[in-house]
């Protein structure tokens, strides 16, 4: 699985797995390719912050529901 947990903050990139999140709270998608959306699902129920096209793709795509996600 790709993504990271950036260190000493609360932010998380490409990454979905709640369990192993820690105290991220702040999730970015980068794009929408399939291996950075591994385990992110229609399910998904935090904010998630991405650009217009992707978060486009990602209801296309995921049926992610708009409310969930913030565009940059």
């Amino acid at each position: 699985m790709n993504g990271v947990l950036i260190p000493h903050t609360p932010i998380a990139v490409d990454f979905w797995s709640l369990r192993r999140a820690g105290t991220a709270r702040l999730f970015f998608l980068s794009h929408m390719h399939s291996d950075h959306t591994v385990g992110l699902s229609s399910t998904w129920a935090r904010p998630l912050y991405c650009s217009p096209i992707t978060a486009h793709l990602l209801h296309r795509h995921l049926q992610v529901i708009f409310d969930t996600h913030h565009p940059c």
